[in-house]
């Protein structure tokens, strides 16, 4: 392969700006849009709380919550491609739901929910949403 975008002759010159940031790690972005940390400005609103931890199977059951709200830090790509080449830099805004439950010390289950709102940089404004579930065991 002769382009590559961590070679120079991809277009990663020495001493430029670098206009494709990939973070390392993980961030939560929300579920629904989860957008590349890229072009973002993004604040959140979270609360959880334990409602069952006087029983004590659901000792370990988190609920809770996330609001985010998300904005262009310039103007220009985002990493999402349904974003509209316009003039707006709002993005939309995301509410997520959540269920964490630590059933035993090697035994997680989670649920999740979220949806996203569609602001004026996009072309569509049709909310989407996601769901998701999984189990983690781990030894």
């Amino acid at each position: 392969r002769t382009v590559s975008s961590t070679a120079t002759v991809g277009g990663n010159t020495a001493y430029t700006r670098d206009h494709a940031f990939n973070a390392f790690g993980f961030r939560d972005t929300g579920i629904a849009f989860s957008p590349a940390v890229s072009n973002l400005n993004m604040y959140a609103l979270a609360a959880s709380f334990f409602p069952l931890e006087h029983i004590e199977l659901f000792k370990k059951l988190e609920v809770g919550s996330k609001v985010f709200f998300y904005h262009k830090a310039s103007h220009g790509a985002i990493s999402d491609t349904d974003a509209a080449n316009t003039t707006s830099r709002w993005l939309g805004w995301e509410w997520d739901v959540y269920c964490n439950w630590r059933i035993s010390s090697d035994l997680t289950w989670t649920i999740r929910y979220g949806a996203f709102q569609p602001g004026a940089a996009f072309a569509h404004d049709d909310c989407r949403s996601f769901l998701y579930t999984g189990v983690t065991f781990s030894f």
